[in-house]
């Protein structure tokens, strides 16, 4: 299977800390987790819940993304680097320290117009019934 037809699907699972008998879990030093190179950039997988998932996105310098939708409501946290946001006909920058939300099937992409590859923190809802 090429890169460009992997998802999430095919990255390994990543390596979780149960918390006794709880159902709290931990995945210690995200940055090290496997992951799988994608169309999109590298995904990681780190916890999935009952109603929620998250995984990091590393997006590679120089990226242009077409829109798109995606079948989750998303939050997305940005780690390191710059990026953009791109919602419909408007865009905005991203840093360090931003975060942006879209609902479920919006018309997003991701643009990297800089030197330096962008690391996200992607939390999306569970798929509607």
């Amino acid at each position: 299977m090429s890169d460009q037809t992997k998802t999430m699907d095919d990255v390994a699972e990543p390596k979780v800390e149960r918390l006794g008998n709880s159902e709290s879990r931990v995945v210690h030093d995200i940055r090290s987790q496997p992951g799988v190179d994608t169309v999109e950039g590298k995904y990681v997988k780190l916890i999935f819940g009952e109603k929620i998932r998250s995984q990091t996105l590393e997006l590679p310098a120089g990226i242009e993304m077409e829109l798109h939708a995606h079948p989750r409501e998303t939050l997305v946290y940005t780690l390191s680097g710059r990026w953009v946001h791109k919602h419909d006909a408007e865009s905005v920058a991203m840093e360090e320290g931003d975060m942006v939300h879209f609902p479920a099937n919006a018309a997003i992409a991701a643009d990297v117009p800089y030197d330096e590859p962008a690391l996200l923190l992607v939390i999306n809802s569970d798929l509607p019934d």
